[in-house]
């Protein structure tokens, strides 16, 4: 028996643009795109475990040897389009769904300290029970310890707990930790997956 639910946020809850975003950030500012994700592989464990910020982390990702990344272009570049990207109804219908029927729904996102304040902001956190940023606990999927604070926050068992994300080396992690999974295509999909692992209508 499903008594919780996990589920990712960007590419899950909410459009994930972010390649896109990260690709015109590294044009408009000269930065050879090679640089650009050997820098973004480099800082990205320190920027999603809250050891470093993410005004310093793009500051060096996106240093283009002539003028420092100032706060309006970090503002154009990455939050403004941020701040664009589209709820999922479909998957927030579904998580209304799961815990009408007592199934408490937990969000577990690897994300950086100005996704957290823009995802407040817009109030997109609305409607779980518990929220756990990998920038707060210090932790990111796929390691187990992330795992853990979401199923802690929630008082569950993985062999009682749905995990869901768009991500595939997350979802085979949960998979080894022991949860019932699903690996996220589109809201359509999740529903279908959802009424089959959970046994009833969700949305």
């Amino acid at each position: 028996m499903i008594k919780a639910a996990i589920l990712d946020f960007n590419g899950v809850v909410i459009e994930n643009n972010d390649f896109q975003t990260f690709q015109a950030a590294a044009r408009a500012r000269g930065v050879p795109l090679s640089l650009f994700f050997f820098r973004y592989c480099l800082h990205n464990c320190a920027h999603l475990t809250g050891k470093m910020d993410s005004f310093s982390f793009w500051s060096r990702v996106l240093d283009n040897g002539r003028a420092p990344l100032t706060r309006g272009e970090f503002e154009k570049l990455l939050t403004a389009p941020y701040k664009a990207n589209k709820p999922f109804y479909g998957v927030l219908d579904a998580v209304a769904g799961l815990r009408r029927n007592g199934v408490k729904c937990v969000l577990l996102t690897n994300t950086s300290d100005y996704q957290v304040a823009t995802n407040r902001m817009l109030k997109r956190y609305a409607g779980f029970d518990a929220l756990v940023f990998s920038n707060e606990i210090k932790a990111m999927k796929p390691f187990p310890a992330a795992f853990e604070a979401a199923l802690k926050a929630v008082g569950a068992r993985a062999d009682e707990t749905l995990f869901v994300d768009d991500s595939w080396y997350n979802v085979l992690a949960a998979t080894l930790l022991g949860f019932q999974v699903v690996y996220f295509h589109s809201p359509e999909q999740l529903k279908a997956d959802l009424k089959r692992v959970c046994g009833h209508k969700e949305g």
